[in-house]
């Protein structure tokens, strides 16, 4: 039943978002957005039909037949493609990539500083092994992991983290992150960082 229900959502997400594409409206707050979907140059039929095929088969190899058959999803014969004439080639300073960033040493293993301003700091941190336990008077940190598991330890507190998660941690409440499998998380930091702030404990 849980495949069931994916299939057929899958397959109404895809006739949302080209049924959309093909009339020219809009979606509601909560619908994926159709320039994402369109990353790129691909034909829109050409990328339908890609999904449509992966539906196909997950629902022939668990024997859901009758999700398998062809569905109509009134695609006209229209190509959209991205003109590379109207994409800006020199992106602004506040345009980041992450190889771009060297990496240093700190208490919470390596990181990278990517942007800042003069309210917040949002970095890119990787560990493996175990951080220092410290705190912060000023700063507060929200930590997402993007990549791994590992443990987070709050006020002496320990929790199991992994890729999906966001933590929050107030100022003044000690902490340090370890993982045996190495874990990557972006971390914002409010006001910004200050290295001076960081208390770690004897």
């Amino acid at each position: 039943m849980v495949i069931n229900m994916t299939i057929l959502k899958r397959r109404q997400t895809i006739y949302d978002i080209f049924e959309v594409i093909v009339s020219g409206g809009e979606y509601g707050s909560d619908e994926p957005d159709v320039s994402q979907v369109l990353k790129g140059s691909f034909p829109v039929e050409s990328l339908a039909q890609k999904e449509i095929n992966k539906l196909e088969k997950i629902a022939l190899e668990t024997g859901r037949t009758k999700y398998g058959q062809r569905i109509e999803y009134n695609i006209h014969p229209r190509i959209i493609y991205v003109n590379p004439n109207q994409i800006w080639q020199h992106k602004p300073e506040y345009f980041v990539h992450l190889d771009e960033v060297d990496a240093i040493s700190d208490t919470c293993g390596e990181i990278r500083e990517l942007l800042h301003t003069n309210n917040m700091s949002h970095a890119y941190v990787k560990l493996h092994g175990i951080a220092k336990e410290h705190k912060h008077n000023v700063m507060e940190e929200v930590y997402t992991i993007i990549k791994g598991k590992g443990y987070i330890t709050i006020s002496g507190n320990k929790y199991e983290i992994e890729k999906g998660e966001t933590i929050a941690i107030p100022k003044n409440e000690w902490h340090y992150l370890e993982s045996n499998y190495g874990i990557e998380l972006l971390v914002v930091t409010s006001p910004v960082f200050d290295p001076k702030d960081i208390i770690l404990k004897q």
